[in-house]
């Protein structure tokens, strides 16, 4: 991830990120004034760097399996669009830009890993609200008319992707929230936690400690400690695990061949050429309706566990 703050000023102007709008409201003024973030965990540093790679494929791929029909044209290419006059702007980096009429395409890239994608398949923005805010500002800011989102498959290299023809988050809804970010600034004064907004990985959790779940005095528990401690390790292992089986893997279809199968004195290797079907459920929604779509949206409640070291 970037070490760049997710807000700041600038000459007195509030500077928002794209990627950081789908924040909640507390988040941005504490960044913009000056509050201490808690450092990201390595591994998710080291995915964003990745993800710089993938970006780099998935725009290769596009442009050739277009035939040359598809031009990327300034990849990360700085857009700074000013939302609220002489106060406050949206800034950010597009993965690219494909000239169309009677505006420019935005091409918004992501890459995920395998559970990530499939939910995403299936749920698209509702799974992750910021990507809507993100994207939706790209569009705004660059006078879009479309925007191509990619999605690829970290683990399985799956590539996927869906037209935007109306931005998901409405140009009002963006200069509202920048605009209220800005006015507590102005005010000096910290302003209310939005209890519905997603905090994963917030650079200020600290600040959002008086919602949740019940805090609980769990010193002097040994049992807790050598459970937490087990599970991190055990975590941490996972992870170099499924590192090293995506390492295997594209070896085996490197030496094997894209669709072909085959045996060595020990083991059958096969590999196929598959196809996932999935449900474009933005187009669903635009030609059917949001209130269809309720219909058919669930939720399921579960408990989300986090354990990191002090």
């Amino acid at each position: 991830m970037s070490d760049a703050p997710i807000a700041r000023m600038e000459d007195g102007v509030l500077v928002v990120r794209a990627s950081a709008l789908g924040n909640c409201v507390r988040a941005l003024w504490a960044a913009a004034t000056g509050y201490a973030k808690v450092d990201s965990p390595g591994w998710l540093n080291q995915m964003a760097q990745e993800g710089h790679l993938h970006e780099e494929d998935v725009r290769r791929r596009l442009m050739e399996d277009s035939g040359g029909t598809i031009v990327i044209r300034d990849p990360q290419a700085t857009m700074r669009w000013e939302v609220v006059p002489g106060k406050a702007v949206v800034e950010g980096h597009v993965d690219g830009l494909i000239d169309t009429e009677p505006g420019p395409t935005v091409l918004e890239v992501k890459s995920m890993s395998d559970n990530v994608f499939k939910e995403f398949e299936l749920n698209r923005f509702d799974s992750k609200p910021g990507y809507a805010w993100q994207v939706s500002a790209y569009m705004l800011g660059n006078g879009a008319t479309e925007a191509l989102y990619a999605y690829k498959n970290r683990n399985s290299g799956e590539l996927q992707t869906f037209h935007i023809g109306t931005p998901p988050i409405s140009e009002a809804q963006i200069r509202g929230k920048v605009a209220k970010v800005w006015s507590w600034i102005d005010r000096g004064v910290m302003p209310d936690c939005e209890e519905n907004v997603n905090k994963f990985f917030c650079p200020f959790p600290y600040l959002h400690e008086e919602y949740g779940a019940e805090k609980v005095d769990l010193s002097g528990s040994d049992a807790l400690d050598e459970l937490a401690e087990e599970y991190m390790e055990v975590s941490d292992e996972i992870k170099a695990l499924e590192v090293r089986k995506k390492e295997l893997r594209e070896g085996l279809v490197a030496l094997v061949g894209g669709n072909a199968r085959g045996q060595t004195d020990t083991h059958r290797i096969n590999v196929s050429e598959k196809e996932r079907a999935g449900l474009n459920k933005v187009l669903m929604e635009k030609e059917m309706g949001e209130e269809w779509m309720k219909k058919y949206k669930t939720k399921t409640k579960y408990n989300e566990l986090r354990v990191t070291r002090r």
